[in-house]
């Protein structure tokens, strides 16, 4: 089967799929190759510092299955990506890094304020005014090759230019007049980027195979990255709404300040810290926004209270204090902390995660027959189970989503928290009917 292999069109680019393609045994492949905004865009001449502008275009032929994989430079993805789509990263044993400043050919390698500067990277035009002092940055667009050509026409006086793409296009040896910006680095630079869609098995068998050769092989240094880990667990919104008893918590918290035992004193009853917070916050952030094994990060660390919690619920932690007394009173509790056990810190999966039961299965299986009668919490609404599946009232008819939108004439409705079946004793959601048999089903 043919592998088809997005990438964006410049030489780089290119010379980055080759180097994928040098390092495993990949035979019957396609390169398709891409002009993204981005590259629309920079040829026009325009500045635009957002990396999706890159990546965006690749990415949709990814969803739309057109292509299986796609090739990219790790540092052009951006820091959110989608969750529709999996990423992993790979480089040679010692990874460049590095930018260089590279000049024009008739200037000494030796850099002065009043120096035009070509850059239109963000981060590269801070460090500029930072560690170089420069006054006189010059915004410069285009490929490698289009940038060494601006700066062999004067349009300024020196570029910066990342050491790896040099190296891969074979230029830094060839008479560059440049020096190694030992303060400028980017820690995805010289790494690459595979990126497939997460519910491909095809390209991710592919991908697979493709890193376990490389690792075994060659001593590559891979790393693998999947958002959708998270569809293992509950997200936050689902904790948030069972620990306040199935409804929907409000986005302002009323949480008591630290008082009582929890908070901390001296011998003369005064307040160890001024602003100690309650754990019940950071139980609440933690439980909500982490899982068991997660980093927990705090650069304010104070008495410690995020740096107990984690602890308390099985999560790594990094926490910043300057304060002696304050890095005393932390690790006291710490000392004082133990961990719950796995069992109780070990949260359910999601809702998500359990097996599919559709509505027309309960009426399959006569757990709600055809013809049993269906109505909101209040019985304002009323419709009859059809055989297929499908509900009806005197004058409209949809699934248990579709109907449940209809009669409160809404754009959409979960139906199975909407919708109750009555008995003789009782009101039952359908929620309720249908979590009934899956756990007999399950079990």
């Amino acid at each position: 089967m043919t592998i088809k292999i997005a990438t964006r069109s410049s030489k780089l680019a290119l010379l980055q799929v080759d180097e994928f393609l040098d390092y495993q045994s990949i035979k019957d492949f396609e390169i398709i190759k891409v002009t993204t905004k981005g590259d629309k865009l920079s040829d026009e001449g325009k500045t635009q510092f957002d990396k999706l502008n890159f990546i965006s275009d690749i990415e949709k032929l990814i969803l739309r299955g057109e292509v299986d994989v796609a090739i990219h430079s790790a540092k052009d993805l951006p820091a959110i990506q989608s969750p529709t789509i999996a990423q992993s990263y790979f480089s040679q044993e010692k990874q460049i890094g590095n930018d260089v400043l590279i000049f024009r050919k008739d200037l000494d390698p030796i850099f002065k304020e009043h120096l035009r500067i070509g850059t239109s990277s963000l981060r590269r035009q801070m460090q500029a005014k930072h560690h170089l002092n420069a006054s006189n940055i010059v915004s410069l667009n285009g490929n490698v090759t289009t940038r060494l050509k601006k700066l062999d026409d004067g349009i300024c006086d020196c570029i910066i230019l990342a050491e790896a793409g040099l190296r891969r296009l074979d230029l830094i040896n060839k008479e560059l007049n440049f020096i190694r910006l030992q303060h400028y680095t980017n820690f995805a630079q010289g790494t690459l980027a595979v990126q497939w869609k997460t519910e491909s098995e095809h390209a991710r068998e592919m991908w697979s195979g493709a890193m376990k050769e490389m690792k075994e092989k060659y001593n590559l240094d891979m790393s693998t990255y999947d958002i959708n880990r998270t569809k293992e667990i509950k997200t936050g919104h689902e904790v948030l709404k069972e620990l306040n008893e199935g409804k929907q918590m409000r986005s302002d918290w009323h949480i008591p300040i630290c008082a009582g035992k929890e908070r901390l004193r001296e011998d003369n009853n005064q307040r160890s810290h001024p602003t100690q917070k309650p754990e019940a916050l950071l139980y609440r952030i933690m439980v909500s926004s982490t899982n068991k094994g997660d980093t927990v990060l705090d650069p304010f660390l104070g008495s410690g209270t995020t740096a107990v919690m984690a602890k308390k619920l099985q999560r790594n932690f990094i926490g910043f204090e300057q304060d002696q007394d304050y890095i005393k009173l932390a690790k006291k509790r710490l000392k004082n902390t133990q961990s719950l056990s796995d069992d109780i810190v070990t949260m359910a999966k999601s809702r998500k995660d359990l097996p599919k039961v559709p509505f027309g299965e309960l009426v399959e299986q006569g757990i709600i027959p055809p013809g049993a009668v269906l109505t909101d919490k209040k019985e304002r609404y009323k419709a009859t189970v059809s055989i297929d599946g499908t509900l009806k009232t005197k004058n409209l008819s949809g699934s248990i989503h579709q109907l449940g939108a209809q009669v409160q004439g809404l754009p959409s409705c979960n139906g199975w928290d909407f919708w109750h079946i009555k008995n003789k004793t009782k009101s039952t959601l359908l929620d309720e009917v249908r979590s009934d048999y899956r756990n007999k089903k399950i079990n």
